[in-house]
């Protein structure tokens, strides 16, 4: 069986979550109702960099489909450094045999902020960012337009503390 990817969403311009404690999204998108059916699937995938230049942060994540939240934790303490690190979220959320069972799977990944010949991100160094894979479930009726997102907190508010998604596609699964 051959599969066929759609894609109903992208975002290029820059969302730059910086010097706030409030959640805000990173990324969102409708999904139309009976687009997961029983067994579809829509794959996430976002880009971007972050930068503390001053104090310890951490942020909070956040994973919603609809009203629950499907995921939720703190990142690592972040220290102070000049330099930018790039961050990749790859996510599929997911049907699971009924319209009212979704489970989403991903990975989280921060590159190690240290300074690279041109560009974000430093590939010679010894100490990787940290990569994290995440699940979560939820129970909502996806016959239904339901919201997928992504949210952030910071732990303190500083205007050198920035978290900046510069790309995100929504892709279907069929």
């Amino acid at each position: 069986m051959t599969s066929m990817v759609v894609i109903p969403d992208k975002a290029v311009t820059d969302n730059d979550i910086t010097n706030t404690v409030t959640e805000t999204d990173l990324y969102s998108i409708l999904v139309p109702g009976n687009l997961l059916g029983t067994n579809g699937a829509l794959r996430i995938s976002l880009y971007g960099i972050y930068s503390a230049n001053a104090g310890t942060p951490s942020l909070t994540i956040k994973v919603y489909y609809g009203t629950t939240i499907m995921f939720q934790d703190a990142t690592f303490t972040m220290a102070a450094v000049t330099f930018n690190g790039a961050w990749k979220f790859e996510l599929v959320l997911s049907a699971h045999n009924s319209v009212n069972v979704q489970e989403f799977t991903g990975v989280l990944s921060f590159g190690n902020r240290a300074a690279a010949t041109t560009g974000n991100g430093d590939i010679g160094s010894t100490t990787p960012g940290p990569t994290h894979p995440i699940e979560g479930t939820a129970a909502e009726n996806s016959a239904n337009a339901l919201n997928f997102r992504i949210s952030l907190t910071w732990s303190a508010a500083n205007s050198s503390y920035h978290f900046t998604r510069k790309l995100a596609t929504a892709e279907v699964i069929a």
